[in-house]
């Protein structure tokens, strides 16, 4: 399942502007986020069993579904077992039966505490009950359950409680601008003039799309007759969910921000001018429900086996959601960034996302202004127009240095005054000479002509010399392979 491309999308129509001043800093929210009304029961039992094995209470055992006598955990502690039973009842109150209950299932276990433990309150008659019995009942009620699972570094949301709205990384306007000139040195040369002095932004809008980090485990054994044919076991997944959609995102945007930085989104830190911001459509419970649907359909698998009669068997394996455990949900803003790069009288738009470290492009920066196609190697700034280009090579030269200046200069921009001899358009008029640009296309059509002609002497016999007509075959082919360059790819990291 495939979603949008963030890239693509429309700039949003909520503008705001804004003073310039940056308190945008990429701090760590390693928290994981909890929604506990987006648990089933079996689903708060594996929650409680992360944070009492995070907080060390001691071994933590997963009683199974059902025959579990009133014991939904039982931990192995240094000082004995503690056997705790979890009730996920968030609008009403346990009362004096469960605790009940629970004082009996402690006792046949010869335990040494039990421990209740709900995202409600208790009664006030379960207070007074437990306050009687020994082996000692420990009653946790939300709150209680609340500041553990801080201290277990997990954020509960309880009772529809909004989670934080945070963002990825927005540079400011100089680091951004750092990057680019930074990607292009690395990627161009520039004679005489530098690549700083020549590359300049000159727009910048930015428009804030909403979307939905999801972590989660997922342990699913798939049996038959013949025992366990598959496991399906994953730990700390990661999916990036449409906030207005609810689909899966572009595995590359996702893969890019799956290391970036979060901050609180505040519209007063920005160091931008003038911005977009999209609405959620989706709320976190309808999200942690597509997130589940998602996760069943990337873990299902088709498995193959042998049957006791020793046929071979296929069998579908489709987890069940109650091995899905969402845990960790963000939700958060991505700003998507649409940038207006001038070089000279070219101007280059970049649309982007960017991570700490850099920006994940959709617009081509490194596409030949010449023949279009992607710049592998290190091209060339044209210092007359500013045309990025790919560089000297052997056969169909895009970009030359003038043989007079040693300006850099695209094939536009270059005259031939000679075999070889390529100068720019200043140093032809130096010489007193019309300028009479290099052909644009004609180069490569003439390349290919060369080509098909070699190949076609020598398939027709017009060359008796099988010796000449291996080297026109050899000469056809090569002429050929350096005619190309490769193709743009759809992301560049810059």
């Amino acid at each position: 399942m495939t979603g949008d491309n963030y890239l693509d999308r429309n700039i949003g129509d909520t503008p705001v502007s804004l003073p310039e001043k940056n308190n945008n800093k990429d701090t760590s929210f390693s928290n994981k986020t909890i929604l506990t009304d987006t648990l089933d029961g079996y689903a708060f039992e594996k929650l409680c069993a992360d944070i009492f094995q995070k907080l060390n209470y001691g071994n933590v055992e997963l009683m199974p579904l059902s025959g579990d006598k009133g014991r939904d955990l039982i931990i192995h502690s240094p000082s004995g077992l503690i056997i705790v039973e979890c009730k996920h009842m968030p609008r009403s109150s346990v009362g004096r039966p469960v605790v009940q209950k629970l004082h009996s299932a402690v006792i046949s276990s010869g335990a040494v505490q039990g421990i209740l433990i709900t995202t409600g309150f208790f009664s006030q008659n379960a207070i007074d009950h437990a306050k009687e019995l020994s082996p000692k009942i420990e009653l946790m009620d939300k709150r209680d359950l609340v500041a553990l699972a801080e201290k277990a570094g997990i954020d509960l949301l309880l009772d529809g409680q909004e989670n934080n709205l945070l963002m990825t990384h927005l540079s400011g306007n100089r680091e951004i601008e750092q990057k680019l000139l930074t990607f292009c040195e690395n990627h161009f040369d520039s004679l005489p003039t530098k690549i700083p002095q020549l590359v300049k932004v000159t727009d910048r809008d930015v428009t804030f799309l909403p979307a939905y980090i999801i972590h989660y485990d997922i342990n699913a054994v798939f049996e038959t007759g013949v025992g366990i044919i598959h496991s399906e076991s994953m730990k700390n997944g990661y999916l990036l969910i449409d906030g207005v959609s609810g689909q899966l995102m572009d595995q590359n945007i996702a893969n890019h921000l799956k290391s970036a930085g979060l901050s609180p989104y505040d519209e007063t830190g920005f160091d931008i001018s003038q911005f977009h911001r999209n609405n959620f459509f989706i709320d976190e419970k309808a999200i942690t429900a597509a997130a589940k649907a998602i996760i069943v359909i990337q873990h299902t698998k088709n498995i193959s086996y042998y049957g006791k009669n020793h046929r071979r068997y296929q069998k579908e394996c489709v987890p069940p959601q109650k091995d899905v455990f969402i845990t960790d949900i963000k939700k958060i803003y991505i700003p998507t960034q649409l940038l207006k790069i001038k070089i000279l009288q070219q101007e280059y738009p970049l649309k982007g996302i960017e991570n700490s470290q850099n920006i994940l492009s959709t617009t081509n920066i490194l596409s030949c202004r010449i023949c279009g196609r992607h710049i592998n190697k290190k091209g060339l700034i044209c210092n007359s127009c500013g045309a990025v280009v790919h560089n000297q090579r052997l056969l169909d030269s895009h970009g030359f240095i003038c043989r007079q200046c040693g300006k850099t200069i695209c094939r536009k921009c270059t005259c031939s005054i000679g075999f070889n001899n390529h100068v720019c358009r200043e140093c032809t008029e130096k010489r007193g000479m019309s300028f009479k640009p290099l052909p644009e296309f004609n180069h490569q059509i003439s390349l290919v002509v060369i080509s098909i002609s070699a190949l076609g002497f020598t398939i027709s016999g017009i060359t008796k010399n099988i010796i000449i007509g291996i080297i026109l075959l050899v000469l056809g082919i090569v002429v050929l392979i350096l005619a190309r360059y490769p193709s743009n790819p759809q992301y560049e990291i810059i």
